[in-house]
């Protein structure tokens, strides 16, 4: 199983084990992951679940899409994922 390593704003990296195609969310949310809410359960409506991906995941991960793009605009920091959209490789 890939590993995904959630690291908090305050630097503390937790490393957990998420099922391979498996949404960056749902792994957070079955492993108790602090700072991932997903207050709208996956519907990309809240941003409640917005991370940054690592420049050496980038590629596996791919670009954010549309939908992703479109709650992007109303965040300050306009970069990143929503980890109910980002897959685990």
């Amino acid at each position: 199983m890939p590993k995904i390593h959630y690291v908090a704003h305050d630097g503390t990296d937790r490393a957990v084990e998420v099922a391979e195609g498996e949404t960056v969310m749902r792994g957070a949310i079955l492993n108790s992951v602090p700072g991932i809410d997903a207050d709208c359960g996956g519907e990309c409506a809240c941003a409640t679940c917005h991370v940054y991906v690592d420049d050496a995941w980038k590629d596996k991960v791919g670009a954010p899409n549309e939908q992703e793009t479109s709650m992007l605009r109303f965040r300050r920091q306009r970069e990143g994922h929503f980890a109910s959209r980002a897959r685990s490789p």
